[in-house]
């Protein structure tokens, strides 16, 4: 299979979109999205993402937005400036495990510089964030079977998937996007690497292109994933899909029968995990201990 890839610049271009400066975003990864590398080193690591999908949002205007994956909420602070700024009077569904309250140690910089701070999406969001952005964002927490199958969503326009990393993970994130996606729509993969235990390259270079035509948009300008050794493969990025470039009807590509299934399989294993991880939060040291599991799943 050979993947379409673009350059970042490039890319943005192409949407014809005016963004904010590139010394806004940094001002909001600083405080969201800021990395500590294994030296301790704080990385300002692919602010692009946001960047990013502030302009898809811009260009393509989704009515509701799906994202998987909240973390501290640099792409969905990014999603919803989008919104406020282009009158696009919808939602994101933002997905996390953790809720907007709990409290843990993040690597933060508000403009004093760089440093290790206990404290949760809540209060980090109130101090940077826009009061006309928050009315555009619902958050969900828990894990995201659980949440796709009680919560009721309208039609999806807009997908960004950026949660469980591992091959099961991704892959049912996708499958019950499908499920609520309207006729129209757009998918943005975070994470297409080459690296252990993560699964987007394994999805869409074994699924995905079968249906679609994937376009792999390096977002890495500075190349930090390549100089950390996170990877040795520099063909990695985020990865951009469309129902425009569907090969097929979507009811053929993915059955629903097949699709129910899958997310069904997928819903035990969550249950198991979610049990796992309640275990470990009680006792940490077994945490060491691979879950049988999740083992193989990249």
């Amino acid at each position: 299979m050979k993947l379409e890839e673009i350059d970042f610049d490039e890319f943005i271009d192409k949407l014809e979109v005016k963004i904010p400066s590139g010394k806004e975003f940094q001002k909001l990864g600083d405080s969201t999205a800021l990395f500590r590398d294994k030296q301790g080193n704080f990385v300002r690591l692919n602010y692009e993402r946001g960047i990013l999908l502030y302009a898809l949002v811009a260009k393509y205007k989704p009515k509701n937005i799906l994202e998987f994956g909240t973390a501290s909420g640099y792409g969905t602070l990014c999603m919803a400036w989008a919104m406020a700024d282009h009158d696009i009077d919808r939602k994101i569904f933002t997905i996390d495990i953790e809720s907007m309250e709990k409290k843990t140690i993040k690597p933060i910089d508000l403009g004093n510089g760089p440093s290790n701070v206990s404290t949760s999406r809540k209060e980090i969001w109130d101090k940077v964030g826009k009061k006309e952005w928050f009315k555009h964002i619902k958050s969900l927490t828990g894990y995201s079977a659980e949440i796709m199958s009680k919560e009721i969503l309208p039609k999806i326009q807009f997908a960004y998937i950026d949660g469980p990393h591992f091959f099961d993970g991704v892959r049912h994130d996708f499958y019950s996007f499908l499920k609520v996606a309207d006729d129209r729509f757009c998918v943005l993969f975070d994470d297409y690497i080459d690296r252990p235990f993560y699964g987007v390259k394994k999805l869409i270079d074994t699924e995905i292109s079968n249906f679609f035509d994937p376009i792999l948009i390096h977002s890495d300008k500075q190349e930090d994933i390549l100089k950390m050794k996170m990877t040795s493969d520099s063909k990695y990025g985020m990865c951009w899909i469309d129902s425009e470039s569907l090969k097929c009807p979507i009811d053929s590509a993915y059955n629903k029968t097949y699709l129910n299934e899958q997310i069904k399989k997928y819903q035990k294993f969550e249950k198991r995990l979610k049990f796992r991880n309640s275990i470990n939060e009680k006792i940490p040291f077994l945490k060491k201990i691979r879950f049988q599991s999740n083992k193989n799943k990249n």
